[in-house]
């Protein structure tokens, strides 16, 4: 179980990663309001091979689960694209794209015209900081990562969890 659980945290990192510097390389994620959507994408194909990790677990144990299993197995492999993941940001962000978040605070200057001056300064500070805690590995960003593992983890547990006849219990 925890053997294909690393498996698939490791090959659904691999995919967000190559899957990002396509992004990145198309220049797509820099596109407005589609390039968020092509970065929300990230979401789906995490959320795929955390299942796909989910269902191996359970295809290893002769296609039966427990709740707790399946969420144990898909926190594994949400963990290990965590880690992977996240290092993968700081790299990213602090030596392929480091001009990524001075982009977006021009492209909310040049077309932030119906932004209130002060909600525009606001947002201006936040990217700023967000750009600042990049230069790290911040706990934050990860904590926030391992978070959403969490609810995904329990949402492929209820849905993968399939117990033996025998282990569900006497009919009432």
């Amino acid at each position: 179980m925890i053997n294909s659980s690393i498996k698939y945290g490791i090959i659904g990192s691999v995919a967000v990663i190559v899957y990002m510097l396509l992004l990145y390389l198309t220049g797509l994620h820099r596109m407005g309001i589609m390039g968020s959507l092509w970065l929300l994408l990230v979401f789906v194909v995490v959320i795929v091979f955390v299942i796909a990790g989910t269902k191996a677990a359970r295809a290893s144990n002769g296609g039966f689960i427990s709740f707790k299993d399946a969420f144990i197995a898909a926190l594994i492999c949400g963990f290990v694209m965590s880690i992977i993941t996240t290092s993968y940001n700081y790299v990213h962000y602090n030596y392929i794209e480091t001009d990524y978040f001075d982009f977006v605070i021009n492209q909310m200057h040049e077309y932030g015209d119906k932004m209130p001056e002060d909600q525009l300064e606001k947002t201006t500070n936040e990217l700023l900081k967000r750009k600042e805690e990049t230069k790290s590995l911040n706990l934050k960003n990860y904590g926030y990562s391992l978070i959403f593992y969490v609810l995904v983890a329990l949402i492929s547990a209820v849905i993968f969890q399939k117990k033996k006849v025998d282990e569900i219990g006497p009919m009432a």
